[in-house]
């Protein structure tokens, strides 16, 4: 009967070293979490403050502003001039190739 429980105490130390052990290298878990979790809210709030600043980039006013700007006139006041596009001058076709290439294949 002893040894039983002498078996049974080795087991439960033995239990008892390895949960300390898994423990002890499970120690920085915790603050590794909350690392993670401090830059995930950074990240999102600057995804945030990115993409108001690509709506305020990117408004119609801000484009219509830039056009004007840039000399650029509504298409309300553009003039409806048509152009017509003449066909290219004909090109001379390439001059035949006399000589003919030949392929020889040799089997070995």
């Amino acid at each position: 009967m002893t040894e039983r429980i002498q078996r049974f105490m080795l087991f439960y130390a033995l239990m008892v070293i390895v949960l300390v052990g898994v423990r002890f290298l499970g120690r920085d878990t915790e603050k590794n979490l909350l690392d993670l979790q401090r830059e995930t809210a950074d990240l999102q709030f600057e995804r945030a403050e990115l993409q108001l600043q690509l709506a305020n980039l990117e408004s119609p006013a801000r484009v219509r502003r830039w056009a004007f700007d840039n000399n650029m006139i509504p298409f309300s006041s553009a003039s409806a001039l048509q152009l017509e596009f003449k066909p290219l001058k004909s090109v001379k076709p390439l001059p035949e190739v006399k000589d003919k290439i030949a392929v020889q294949t040799i089997w070995r």
